[in-house]
């Protein structure tokens, strides 16, 4: 449904991800299309790599500073 909609595979994968009116999908639509070409590849009888290439890092986030006041749970592992 998605890729009717948007008219493309690039275009459904965007809006299957919720990015469908964003410039970018943080590279989703790439890495999907990349593991599809990686499965052709291995379905033809192709030899791949284990792991796949390393994704570019994604672009820093800012993170705001919780209020004291703030009724917050913090989750942690031990």
């Amino acid at each position: 449904d998605c890729v009717a909609r948007a008219g493309s595979v690039e275009g459904g994968l965007r809006s299957y991800v919720g990015a469908g009116n964003s410039e970018t999908d943080d590279g989703y639509s790439s890495k999907v299309l990349a593991e599809y070409s990686r499965l052709r590849q291995v379905a033809s009888g192709r030899s791949v790599p284990l792991t796949a290439p390393t994704p570019a890092a994604p672009a820093a986030v800012t993170v705001a500073p919780v209020m004291a006041e703030a009724n917050v749970a913090l989750l942690t592992t031990r």
